[in-house]
Formats: structure tokens, C-alpha cells, sequence
């Protein structure tokens, strides 16, 4: 009997022991949880932008913004370009586009409105140009009421050496016809000989797409509308 409860005490021992070093493995994982979960926490919060940043970096790749994380792909940017207002209204569309078929997208159709046009009632007519007219109207800037890109030539002061924020002008098809695109310049990519825009009705959606620099008809730099 002795024997017995002896060896009993001892298998108890042992699995205090076990129970033991468990209870430490189980608090140093915890731990070490723990530490990943604040560290990806920091990471999230060291994405946001300081008055100092001067570049973007590849911790906007993990934002969840989809609209940062295209920016973040454009050479020689920085946080400023957020501050543009043509810019920061033009991104609370982002990724929105249109419809095929017979449903259509009311905030599309609204950018019709804006500019006076009652006619167009599909989201399949070209609408880079009343987007940017929408944007441009809702910050305060002079604006083209028109459905063609092309008009914008006559807006705003023309420059040689756009920055974030001017408009680029684009030919279509060909350079003599009517056929345009416009957009919000972003920069440009020497390398490839293309113009980084952010605007409208670019592969029917509102994203950040490149363009063939030899294509472009103009830069424009938007003045504000005189108040009457």
C-alpha cells in the first residue's frame, strides 16, 4: 500500500510540474501576442500622416485605404498632395463607377446635374469632364459646365511645369478631333514617358491611372470662382 500511494504522490508531483511549465508556456505566448497585436497597432497608427513626413512609405500598403495605397505607387509624392482640395474631393469618390446595363448610378447622373445638364440620364456617357467640373465646383474653382473634356483648355491659366492639383488635358483618337480626357495631375514618370492622374470615368471608374505624356493637349491651373 505504502508503495502504491508513493508512486501515486509521485505521478501527482509530476503532473503539478506539467501543469506547471503549461501554465508558463500558456503566459509567455500570451505575452508574446500581446506584444505582435501592439506592435501591429503602432504600425497602423505610425501610417498616419506628421507634419514633418516628406515621403510615403510601404506602411501605407497595409492601411485598408485603397485610395493611399494607390498614391503610394507614385513616384516623388508626399502627404501635401492630401491637403489639395481639388484632390481631397475628388478622393472621397474613389473607386466609384459605373453601372453596366440598365441600373446607373445616381451619384455619377449627379455630376450631370451639377453642371446643368438634365439630358444625360445613363452613367455610360463620358464623364471625366463633369466630374472634374463637380469637384471643381464644390471647392470653389471656375469650372466647366460642358460634358467635353477639350473645354478645360479654356479654363484656369495655362502652365508649362504642372504641379499636384493643375489639370491635364488629353487627346483622344486623335489629336485634331474632339475627343478628349481630363484629369487631376498627380506627377509623372520620367522612365516611361507617362502622367500619373487621378480622376473620372478612367476605365469607368474614379481611380489613379497613367497616361501617355506625348497624348497630353495642356495643363491648367484652376483659379478660384469670383464671388458675386
Amino acid at each position: 500500500m505504502k508503495s502504491r500511494f508513493g508512486n501515486i504522490n509521485s505521478i501527482i508531483f509530476m503532473l503539478n510540474i506539467q501543469r506547471f511549465f503549461s501554465m508558463i508556456l500558456f503566459l509567455s505566448i500570451s505575452a508574446w501576442g500581446s506584444t505582435q497585436n501592439e506592435l501591429a497597432s503602432n504600425t497602423i497608427i505610425d501610417t498616419e500622416f506628421s507634419s514633418d513626413s516628406l515621403s510615403f512609405n510601404d506602411k501605407w500598403r497595409y492601411c485598408g485605404d485603397p485610395f493611399l495605397m494607390d498614391l503610394a505607387c507614385v513616384d516623388l509624392m508626399n502627404d501635401s498632395v492630401l491637403n489639395i482640395p481639388l484632390i481631397a474631393e475628388a478622393r472621397k469618390f474613389y473607386g466609384l463607377r459605373d453601372i453596366p446595363g440598365i441600373d446607373h448610378d445616381p451619384r455619377i447622373i449627379s455630376f450631370f446635374r451639377a453642371m446643368e445638364n438634365y439630358k444625360v440620364k445613363e452613367d455610360e456617357v463620358s464623364w471625366c469632364s463633369v466630374f472634374i467640373g463637380a469637384c471643381a465646383k464644390e471647392v470653389g474653382l471656375i469650372y466647366s459646365k460642358q460634358a467635353t473634356a477639350r473645354s478645360w483648355l479654356e479654363k484656369g491659366d495655362i502652365v508649362n511645369d504642372p504641379i499636384p492639383g493643375d489639370l491635364v488635358v488629353f487627346w483622344r483618337e486623335d489629336p485634331k478631333s474632339w475627343k478628349g480626357h481630363v484629369s487631376i495631375y498627380l506627377g509623372k514618370k520620367e522612365e516611361t514617358n507617362e502622367v500619373y492622374c487621378l480622376g473620372g470615368n478612367q476605365n469607368d471608374e474614379v481611380c489613379i491611372l497613367t497616361y501617355d505624356a506625348s497624348t497630353v493637349l495642356g495643363y491648367r491651373r484652376l483659379t478660384k470662382m469670383i464671388q458675386k
